[in-house]
């Protein structure tokens, strides 16, 4: 959790990307550029969860995973 975040940043490998999600992509972006700033590599998931979560169900599952 994104109020987690700052007590558990000793548990975090600065050598690795890091990705934050979040249902919908909001605490992500904040987590993400909190991260940031504390020197991490990090990434978040542009569409969010929900979003990951739609594209991979059904006929878009393919064109996802082939474009990505």
């Amino acid at each position: 959790p994104l109020a987690d975040l700052p007590n558990n940043l000793d548990k975090l490998d600065k050598s690795k990307i890091i990705v934050t999600a979040c249902p919908h992509k909001d605490r992500a972006i904040i987590a993400m550029i909190y991260l940031k700033t504390k020197g991490y590599n990090v990434k978040y998931l542009t569409d969010g969860l929900l979003g990951l979560a739609g594209n991979l169900r059904g006929d878009n599952a393919y064109d996802f995973i082939k474009n990505n």
